[in-house]
């Protein structure tokens, strides 16, 4: 019975863990961005009931010019040319979500193309402060 419990309360835990994923607010998938100018990546986070403490977020660029070679995956398979990192710190929108802005400059050497942004965050969350990684990215076009 004990085993039962605790497989359950680890299965509930996972996918609370789970639900923390952050989000590419900007640019917006399909953007078109330019080799050698500097951008803003909002990343967004979700307000979520359980304990969570997020400390770092890193931000890359993986480049595919002609469709394939990035990761269909996503940032947890690689982040390609890292662009920028910062500790947490979040600004808040009129309705409450948290989000952070990234101002990064996209390799002036990048070839035109499709290319992933991607950001990983890390957190803890719950009473234990179980670590935790956090993925997302947004495919755009490099001209």
């Amino acid at each position: 019975m004990h085993f039962f419990k605790t497989t359950y309360s680890l299965a509930l835990f996972a996918a609370a863990a789970l639900g923390q994923s952050i989000s590419i607010n900007s640019p917006l998938p399909g953007s078109t961005v330019t080799a050698g100018s500097s951008i803003t990546v909002q990343v967004g986070y979700p307000i979520y009931i359980q304990n969570v403490n997020r400390y770092s977020v890193v931000v890359g660029l993986q480049s595919c010019p002609d469709g394939t070679g990035c990761s269909t995956l996503g940032p947890n398979v690689g982040l390609g040319s890292v662009l920028g990192e910062a500790p947490y710190n979040p600004q808040y929108n009129s309705v409450g979500n948290a989000y952070q802005d990234f101002v990064v400059t996209i390799p002036a050497s990048t070839p035109s193309g499709q290319a992933n942004i991607g950001a990983v965050g890390f957190f803890v969350v719950g009473a234990s402060y179980l670590p935790g990684l956090d993925y997302a990215n947004a495919t755009v076009y490099i001209a």
